[in-house]
């Protein structure tokens, strides 16, 4: 083989290096930029409800901070401690509850794989400081789910709306907090 083989074979190595360099560089700040858009559009609803009633203290937890903690905002009323944990569904995906501990997200209802939504076994196990209120867990799903569904035995599922009890939380939707942030009692 020639000097010249060598030569081009350099150059296309380290173009191809370079662009998926680029990519990866892309994706992480599309990325960055959809969960920045998503912890602000959560902000302002939570803010909106915090605007009708004084009396409430709203903190979004630093995960650069704060590692050992499975929720992303916490919400204190007179009445409730709410714990609060946002699961990112951007391209509108069906979620099924298939357990308190296993939640499935799939591309449609012939999807077969197994993509499990993360985070939600640490937020359902995680125990909370007793207090004089009562404490309370809720998933936020941004910004929606094609279908949100849980089963009830093997081959029974039903639809999770935002009064279903899931293991001691609530489920919602952002596009549903949006049309209506009284969900969330203060």
């Amino acid at each position: 083989m020639s000097n010249t083989f060598w030569i081009y074979f350099v150059i296309g190595a380290g173009a191809l290096f370079l662009l998926i360099l680029i990519l990866v560089l892309i994706n992480a700040i599309v990325t960055k930029r959809k969960n920045n858009k998503m912890f602000n559009d959560i902000s302002n609803i939570l803010n909106a409800l915090k605007n009708k009633n004084k009396n409430i203290k709203i903190e979004k937890i630093s995960h650069f901070k704060n590692d050992n903690l499975p929720y992303d905002f916490y919400i204190e009323t007179e009445k409730y401690n709410y714990y609060i944990k946002v699961i990112p569904n951007y391209n509108d995906y069906e979620i099924t509850i298939n357990n308190s501990i296993k939640w499935q997200i799939r591309r449609s209802y012939t999807d077969e794989s197994l993509n499990f939504v993360p985070g939600v076994e640490e937020f359902i196990r995680y125990d909370f400081a007793k207090e004089n209120k009562e404490n309370r867990k809720v998933f936020i799903i941004y910004p929606s789910s094609k279908s949100l569904l849980k089963y009830v035995n093997e081959c029974e599922m039903e639809f999770v709306t935002p009064d279903t009890d899931i293991y001691g939380t609530k489920v919602y939707t952002y596009n549903t907090l949006l049309e209506n942030n009284n969900i969330i009692e203060v």
